[in-house]
């Protein structure tokens, strides 16, 4: 099977733990929307690879990535995902096409085969003349490009966004908004959003999961959440009222 199945569970505390299942076909991006302590970070940590699932799989195009029946754990960096976090996380003392490059680095590609291609990145990008610069002297919306640049340099098979827009500010992220819309539809793997703002899902995916206290409560496409909430907090966010 072509693109990402993920279905675990994840125990984070005596009291706490997380139950995901999630299909999600190459070209298509699904949308992970919850409120705060949901769960939803631990999703993203799981399928990166930074957590262990505890019961289940996580598959990727037929791949087992995490599977404790048949004792199978890959390491974060063979896992051929591309992730963009909350906070970038760029490296403070590298110029942003060294930032761009280092995926390409840690696959052993030549220095200057990199650095070529992270010039198409920043022209891509819409960063030229920042490449140069340190991270800490960038704006929000330049680093969030960077790190998006960072991510599909290495053409990986999934793209995971954790809250990618989430650290802007309100006009930096309305301008930026199609944007990444247009990136996320260029890249032909599956998309999983992360995000806690239901104008991001609905503006990004062909299908949110909504997770509550670490259980997906519904699923569906914006109209469905819209439409038809199943609990309170889809009610709330959809504007309308929950059927049960």
């Amino acid at each position: 099977m072509s693109g990402l199945l993920a279905n675990f569970t994840v125990r984070r505390s005596d009291t706490f733990e997380v139950q995901i299942e999630l299909s999600i076909a190459a070209g298509t991006t699904v949308a992970l929307l919850g409120p705060n302590a949901a769960g939803k970070s631990t999703v993203v940590d799981t399928i990166a690879g930074l957590l262990r699932v505890e019961e289940g799989t996580v598959r990727l195009d037929g791949r087992i990535l995490d599977e404790p029946e048949s004792d199978t754990f890959i390491p974060a960096e063979l896992r051929d995902v591309g992730v963009v976090f909350q906070d970038y996380l760029l490296f403070p003392n590298m110029t942003v096409i060294e930032n761009i490059a280092f995926g390409l680095r840690s696959h052993r590609t030549p220095h200057s085969e990199a650095l070529d291609t992270a010039r198409e990145w920043i022209a891509r990008m819409g960063l030229a003349g920042v490449e140069n610069q340190l991270p800490g002297t960038i704006s929000g919306g330049q680093a969030q490009r960077v790190a998006l640049a960072r991510a599909l340099i290495c053409r990986p098979a999934l793209l995971l966004l954790d809250e990618p827009l989430s650290a802007l500010d309100v006009t930096t992220r309305g301008d930026l908004q199609a944007e990444l819309k247009e990136h996320l539809e260029e890249f032909s793997g599956p998309r999983l959003l992360i995000t806690h703002d239901p104008r991001e899902a609905f503006l990004f995916a062909d299908e949110i999961h909504i997770l509550e206290e670490g259980i997906v409560t519904q699923t569906g496409d914006a109209n469905d959440i819209k439409l038809r909430p199943e609990t309170r907090y889809a009610a709330d966010i959809g504007g309308g009222w929950a059927v049960n």
